[in-house]
């Protein structure tokens, strides 16, 4: 896999490979970031993932960061029900932190060339921890544009929006977008568009 930066994943066991798991780690852990920001009375905002509202979303994400962790050890990514927000009487920013943790201890250590089953199908767990890489990123902006609009600077890294240019551009078939799919078709991004509009765009959401 060749991202949009020419960094290679040409095979397992490669050594110009990206560090997913360091990836992972940051991303998770920024999007904890944004959520710590929302508050309940932003609830029922819509996002740019226009299949959730912002409450929704928090719930959706929570979910996948506790499938991530359960992929992490060999299980089944469906395995975890779908999360509803508020839970356990925690704030938002505090659950979606210590199930980060919890996904990134769990991958710690693990096997990335052993195959798991992750909701897209069978890959090896470097190709898993790319595919969240690119779902937290993406989230993270989607979250941060519902609670706070287009603004120029969102406070969000722009190289992991890079990283998951790249692997939304290998890791998304074309069978994947359009209507009742995960993603919309493309989007043209406008010039001279940041990293993040640019992510947007190649996943299909609205810029």
């Amino acid at each position: 896999m060749t991202n949009s930066d020419s960094t290679t994943t040409t095979a397992p066991g490669s050594a110009d490979r990206p560090d997913f798991l360091g990836a992972y780690d940051q991303a998770v852990h920024q999007l904890a970031d944004v959520v710590a920001g929302l508050s309940p009375e932003q609830a029922g905002r819509p996002t740019p993932c226009t299949e959730y509202d912002l409450e929704n979303l928090v719930g959706h994400v929570l979910t996948g960061i506790r499938r991530a962790a359960r992929v992490a050890v060999g299980g089944d990514p469906f395995g975890e029900a779908p999360i509803e927000v508020p839970v356990g009487g925690r704030t938002w920013g505090d659950q979606v932190r210590g199930e980060a943790t919890a996904a990134v201890a769990a991958w710690t250590g693990a096997d990335l060339e052993v195959i798991v089953a992750v909701p897209w199908g069978q890959v090896p767990g470097w190709a898993a921890l790319a595919g969240y890489v690119q779902e937290s990123t993406v989230h993270a902006w989607d979250l941060a544009v519902a609670s706070r609009g287009r603004v120029v600077d969102l406070g969000l890294d722009p190289s992991l929006a890079e990283l998951s240019i790249g692997i939304a551009r290998q890791a998304i078939p074309d069978e994947a977008r359009g209507e009742g799919q995960p993603f919309g078709q493309e989007q043209p991004a406008p010039d001279g568009a940041d990293a993040y509009t640019r992510l947007a765009a190649v996943t299909g959401r609205p810029v």
